[in-house]
């Protein structure tokens, strides 16, 4: 489950160090005749590979320039809620540390902050954990620092098993027996966590959180399972290895789909979030690469084969991967070369590259952090950037996959029917020598594009560019433009660049959420990431029903929101163009956000060239009273969810107006790249004097 902002606790962190760490670093072997592990993936020599070497060393200076306190040995906090960033911040840096750390030729001058990240994680230290109950559990990591740099805070299972395995990574780099010692520790707090309720559904499972009726989730189970594990490769402890078994076959009987892949979690009253996070997958592939190198039972890889077939080809769809934040990808990509350590499969270490260069071209920043406005889940800093280096790092360990990176700037073009776009097509070398990199473009019928194809000359290290204009055809509609490459030094990776064609008001190219489910299919729609969605039936008794004209707080509106198909917009930048309408003296928009209130600039552009900037805000939309100012477009008394049972919590479809320049018509709504906390969904946009978006 991702927590929403106002709980940020650190779901997350890729610091797994796979038994193939272990073995190689100086861990005990399995005991079993397991083919042996391989720290680097197959076939590789154990030398840095200086592309990925330099930028994991690159993105960690930038992450330690910018977002690390020296004094307290913490990272900064993105919550103006909180001093220090969450544990999950802190132990996403500590990964990115014990990444560096393990860098061939490099990694010795890790040693010092590998030190520092052992001080600064004691600040989140709790020494009297008790359970629900009152009784008394082992000591474990608060989700935020404690008295006296912060206020108490409550405990994760899964933020203790990020913990735990950050040292343990510690471990196979320093052989310090603390870190061991302290990865024993997290475990056992874990093995408290375990749910002794037999009446309830899927009996068993670590809990999520340290409360009574939480819900117990693949990520508070696979992740711990992953520790134990470990564990039981240094010690031999039957403990460890029972109940890291444990845990994993619960998450397998209860969390699994027919596919192989694993939903978030199940709710105390039995309901199941199906969303596919990466991370999950990633640690239940772990987990059952580790349970086969622990045991040689060769149904566990089977069964880690089984998932990580699975999701390679669903997330090398439809741009799923890039949908997932930097740091679920992260530990994804960490257990993928874990297992290819065992199975050689090239296709592990092709989408980890071809992610990590796209990455470095789309989202790096001009002070070399990261930010990735396609991931859902509004990531803090720390945990868009320190994830990165572990995926570098990754790499760093075997030859280049590809000659060179393409990409398109901007990634994707909006044009009206009939019009042209632009967009740079760019081309960035891998390889320390000059290429020639030939390019095709492929387009649906309906587009054209201009040119059909070319050739870049790309120096050593350097980058070629282009532009290409795409003009749209009569239809509205997103679709993909693919552009092919070929090198004289080898692979290059295809890249695709969207296109948008709508008229002025439509929104339906541009929508990417759906947010609302009839009753009776609840699960077609997940507003919020978490598996709930608005309900039709509700919102229609409010007055939204599908193709309706609405007005409120003096707005005009056309409403779409048909059910089970996408109907609002998640702010990332589109830039909205709308009909002209004379005379207009506010616009309003009708929206929510998810995962806490959130705000974000908003660009306005006039006819006449001008802009006006403002801001977007919403209220949650299960909060029980408006921020910003807003006004409520509807109420419903509950919402659905994807487990097929409706819920009996409130929510709100909310209204803003922002005032218009006077005597000037606008001509777009640009929306803004992010929130500074949860989502921002744009539903409908209008103003006094008519309706600015379409119903259909």
């Amino acid at each position: 489950m991702k927590r929403s902002a106002r709980n940020r606790a650190g779901a997350i962190v890729a610091g797994t160090a796979t038994a193939a760490v272990l073995a190689v670093l100086g861990g005990s072997p399995a005991a079993f005749a397991a083919p042996a592990p391989d720290h680097f993936p197959p076939g590789v020599a154990s030398k840095q590979n200086p592309v990925d070497t330099q930028r994991a060393v690159e993105t960690y200076q930038a992450l330690q320039a910018n977002l690390y306190d020296p004094a307290h040995k913490l990272y900064v906090s993105s919550d103006a809620r909180e001093p220090y960033g969450y544990l999950w911040d802190d132990v996403n840096g500590f990964a990115a540390t014990d990444a560096g750390a393990s860098l061939p030729g490099v990694g010795a001058r890790y040693a010092r902050d590998l030190q520092a990240r052992d001080q600064g994680i004691q600040a989140y230290h709790d020494t009297h954990e008790t359970s629900p109950t009152g009784a008394a559990q082992p000591p474990a990591y608060a989700s935020g620092v404690l008295p006296p740099l912060g206020p108490d805070q409550p405990t994760y299972y899964d933020d203790n098993a990020w913990v735990g395995l950050d040292f343990l990574q510690q471990y196979a780099i320093d052989h310090q027996k603390r870190d061991l010692a302290q990865a024993e520790g997290v475990f056992k707090f874990a093995v408290s966590g375990w749910d002794t309720d037999s009446t309830g559904a899927c009996p068993g499972g670590v809990m999520w959180e340290d409360t009574a009726d939480s819900p117990r989730n693949t990520i508070s189970n696979a992740p711990n399972a992953e520790v134990g594990l470990e564990i039981y490769q240094v010690t031999r402890d039957p403990y460890y290895l029972t109940w890291a078994t444990r845990m994993y076959n619960w998450a397998r009987g209860c969390m699994m789909n027919a596919n192989g892949m694993y939903y978030d979690h199940i709710s105390p009253d039995g309901s199941i979030d199906q969303t596919l996070w990466s991370y999950n997958q990633g640690t239940m592939i772990g987990a059952g690469t580790l349970l086969y190198e622990s045991t040689g039972n060769r149904t566990y890889l089977q069964q880690a084969e089984q998932t990580a077939a699975a999701s390679v080809s669903y997330y090398g769809t439809n741009r799923n991967l890039y949908h997932q934040p930097d740091v679920f990808n992260a530990i994804f990509f960490r257990n993928l070369f874990g297992l290819a350590a065992i199975n050689h499969d090239p296709s592990y270490a092709r989408m980890a590259a071809a992610y990590a260069d796209t990455a470095w071209v789309e989202d790096r920043q001009s002070n070399g952090l990261f930010n990735d406005p396609d991931a859902s889940g509004g990531e803090s800093p720390v945990n868009q950037t320190a994830p990165m280096v572990e995926i570098y790092a990754l790499l760093a360990k075997s030859a280049p996959v590809y000659a060179a990176t393409g990409s398109t700037n901007p990634s994707s073009v909006a044009v009206q029917p009939g019009t042209s776009g632009t967009t740079t097509l760019s081309v960035q070398s891998v390889e320390g020598r000059a290429q020639i990199v030939h390019w095709t473009a492929k387009a649906p019928a309906g587009l054209t594009v201009r040119p059909i194809s070319g050739t870049l000359v790309v120096r050593a290290g350097g980058t070629a560019s282009t532009p290409v204009s795409i003009t749209g055809g009569t239809t509205d509609g997103n679709q993909q433009v693919t552009f092919a490459f070929s090198s004289t030094a080898g692979a290059v990776p295809s890249v695709t660049t969207s296109v948008l064609v709508a008229r002025p008001g439509d929104l339906a190219p541009y929508y990417d959420n759906t947010g609302i489910s009839d009753d009776s299919a609840q699960a077609t729609a997940d507003l919020d990431g978490y598996g709930f969605s608005y309900s039709a039936q509700a919102l229609a008794a409010g007055g939204l029903t599908p193709g309706a004209t609405v007005t409120s707080d003096g707005i005009q509106y056309d409403w779409a929101g048909t059910p089970g198909q996408p109907d609002n917009i998640v702010a990332a930048g589109q830039v909205l163009a709308v009909p002209a309408i004379a005379g207009a003296t506010e616009l309003g928009i009708i929206g929510s956000a998810t995962n806490g209130p959130s705000t974000g600039p908003l660009t306005l552009t006039y006819t006449d060239g001008t802009t006006q900037q403002a801001t977007l805000g919403f209220s949650d939309w299960t909060a029980s009273s408006p921020s910003f100012g807003n006004g409520t477009a509807a109420s419903t008394p509950y919402r659905n969810s994807t487990g097929g049972s409706s819920q009996g919590l409130g929510t709100h479809l909310s209204t803003t107006k922002i005032a218009l320049e006077a005597g000037k018509t606008l001509a777009s709504v640009t929306l803004p790249t992010r929130a500074d906390q949860g989502l921002l969904h744009v539903f409908a946009l209008g103003t006094d004097k008519g309706a600015l978006t379409t119903a259909g």
